[in-house]
Order: C-alpha cells, then sequence, then structure tokens
C-alpha cells in the first residue's frame, strides 16, 4: 500500500512551498476533486527527489501510479528505492499489462499499451510519436518548457561545472552544437556567468534571442572547424545521436573541454566517453538535481495535466500542444514561486 503520508512528509520537509507552487496548487485541489480516480498511470519522467512531487499529485487525484524507471534514463537510486519504500511500483521495462494513459520521456514507452493515449515530456520524444495512432500530448511547447529545458537545462549545467571545480569560466570561449530551447539556455547561462558562446545551427532554429551570444551557420563547416580548434570548452545539445561525428578528428585534437547535455551520444563511437564529461551522458545529471525543482515544477503539473486533456477526449491522434490558457495559468502560478525572477528571461528566446 502507497504512504502519501510518508511521501508528503519527506517532500514538503526536503522542499519549500514556493519552489513547487505549480504542483502544489495541483496538489490541494486535485485532493479535493479526485479527477484520476483509479485511472491506471504509467511515469517515466526521470526518477529524482523532485519528481515525487509529480507523483504526490497523481496519486492525491486517486491515479493508481506505475513508475517506470527506464535503464536509458537517468535517475538517482537513492530517490527510486524512496518511492519504493513509499510503496510506490518502480519497474525498469515496459511491462505487459495495460493502462489508461502514458507520461512518456523521450519515446521510451512506446511499446506500452495505453487506452486513452499518451503524454510525451521531450521534443526528441515528440519525434517517436509522430502520426501515432492515438493522442499524444506533448508537454514540450509554449513558455512552461523553456522554463525548464532552457532555464533550468542551463542552470544546470553550469552548476555541474561548478561542482566538478571549474569555477572560473570567464572569458572562456564555449561552442554549442545546436540552438534549440536547450542550446540556447546554456548559451545564456553560461554568458551570463562571463562566458563567450557561439552556437552553431541552422539560423532560424536558433531559439536565442541575445546579441552578445554569436552564431555560425550550421552550413559553414570551415568555420565550425576553426571555432572548435579556438574553443576552451564545446556543449553537444542537439538532441541527435552522433550530431559531431563529422568533425570527430577536430574535436579529438582539440584541447576543449567537452560536455554532452542531451540524452543522445551526440559525439559518435568516434570519441570515447571518457574524453567527454560524465562518459556523455547529460552533465547536469551529476547533480542530486538535474533540473533545479522551481524550473521543473510547471513541467511536471503540466504533464499530469496531460493526462486530463487525454481522458476528456480533447485531443487528436498524433501531436497535439498545450493550450495556450492552460501555459497561462501554470505560469501565473509560478510568478508567485521562487521561479518569480526567471520569468522575465523568457524573453530572450524566441518562440515556435
Amino acid at each position: 500500500m502507497i504512504s502519501t503520508e510518508k511521501l508528503a512528509d519527506f517532500l514538503y520537509t526536503r522542499y519549500s512551498a514556493d519552489e513547487f507552487p505549480a504542483l502544489l496548487e495541483q496538489i490541494n485541489v486535485w485532493r479535493q476533486q479526485l479527477p484520476l480516480a483509479d485511472i491506471k498511470v504509467l511515469d517515466a519522467t526521470p526518477v529524482f527527489y523532485n519528481t515525487g512531487l509529480k507523483y504526490l499529485s497523481l496519486l492525491s487525484a486517486g491515479a493508481k501510479l506505475t513508475v517506470c524507471a527506464h535503464p536509458e534514463l537517468p535517475s538517482a537510486p537513492e530517490a527510486v528505492e524512496f518511492f519504493r519504500s513509499c510503496g510506490i511500483t518502480v519497474i525498469s521495462e515496459v511491462p505487459a499489462e495495460d493502462f489508461d494513459c502514458v507520461c512518456d520521456c523521450a519515446g521510451m514507452l512506446r511499446q506500452a499499451t495505453t487506452k486513452y493515449g499518451v503524454v510525451e515530456l521531450t521534443g526528441s520524444g515528440a519525434h517517436a510519436y509522430n502520426n501515432w495512432h492515438q493522442p499524444v500530448f506533448l508537454a514540450d511547447g509554449g513558455k512552461v518548457k523553456i522554463l525548464e529545458t532552457g532555464l533550468g537545462t542551463g542552470n544546470g549545467l553550469l552548476r555541474a561545472l561548478y561542482q566538478l571545480g571549474f569555477s572560473d569560466i570567464s572569458g572562456k570561449n564555449v561552442l554549442i552544437f545546436g540552438g534549440g530551447k536547450v542550446g540556447s539556455g546554456v548559451a545564456l547561462s553560461l554568458n551570463g556567468a562571463g562566458a563567450v558562446c557561439t552556437i552553431v545551427d541552422k539560423l532560424d532554429r536558433i531559439r536565442c534571442k541575445s546579441s552578445a551570444v554569436n552564431r555560425i551557420p550550421l552550413e559553414d563547416t570551415e568555420k565550425i572547424r576553426e571555432a572548435i580548434r579556438n574553443a576552451s570548452g564545446i556543449v553537444t545539445a542537439t538532441g541527435i545521436k552522433d550530431a559531431v561525428s563529422a568533425y570527430t578528428v577536430e574535436i579529438l585534437t582539440s584541447d576543449a573541454l567537452l560536455m554532452n547535455i542531451g540524452v543522445e551520444d551526440e559525439y559518435g563511437k568516434g570519441i570515447p566517453a571518457d574524453r567527454v564529461l560524465n562518459n556523455k551522458m547529460p552533465l547536469n545529471f551529476i547533480l542530486d538535481e538535474p533540473t533545479l525543482l522551481r524550473y521543473i515544477d510547471p513541467t511536471m503539473a503540466l504533464s499530469n495535466y496531460g493526462i486530463i486533456e487525454l481522458l476528456n477526449k480533447r485531443c487528436s491522434n498524433g501531436i497535439n500542444l498545450p493550450p495556450e490558457a492552460l501555459e497561462n495559468s501554470l505560469l501565473s502560478a509560478v510568478s508567485r514561486g521562487a521561479a518569480a525572477q526567471d520569468l522575465k528571461k523568457l524573453e530572450e528566446f524566441y518562440y515556435e
């Protein structure tokens, strides 16, 4: 039997209420309304302690929760064991049983059987569900996700560098492959710490507005090679496997510190894992909290709300973006919490 009291006591002691205003509001409302009573939910959100607040909301709503700590996704073993001690079922493989809804991450649960559809957490996972035969609510859209994957991931990479002893990056040249939400967020975060950042991507795909961040078109291979030679650090943030393998020779002969911030091996087999910090795994996942709760709070709440959208059949087959009114409601909650001061930073991003 699941002990929501043990779970809540631990989480409410570990985190202050202003770190999770969106989930706290969801928990309080859903505890009264029970909108997910007896709904079987399979959740593959990367398992860390702060993910427990997502679980607490689902359980407060009456859901029958199973957590999948998928081996291809980062997780904290101590968090997994704690959630098990609370009575939550945590598995590591896609189960054969049927579920009402699946909350997926990076398309890892595509083989799961679901009655109403899927909530997908990431943009990389969206590719796995193109033209899907069931409704897919994509939480990776709009400002809510930028707060997490832009500001939150960029902040996480910077904290990871500090934890590893790279405390002074002022004036360092950092080359970032990928100009989406993640790459742009990394550039803004490192630039704010004094680094000189350059993004490589198709220019119309770069989401960063800041004039302080340099840009190199993806097609300009000679300029990219020159930038690699001059880089103090290289970050891969494309979300694409083997994305920079064309530059293996240049990267191997570079003195640059190599980092990855996505779930794929973007460097390719030609570059040994031990040449890249954290063995090519996302660098922020060396931290106890890869993304601070205040940044990921509204995203986890949005993922949970996606289940409601599916149950109420407000989504068609294939990819569905979050309603603007729902995102605005979550950002309104954020404005009353610890991340309020970060909302203005969202103006540094272009939106799709």
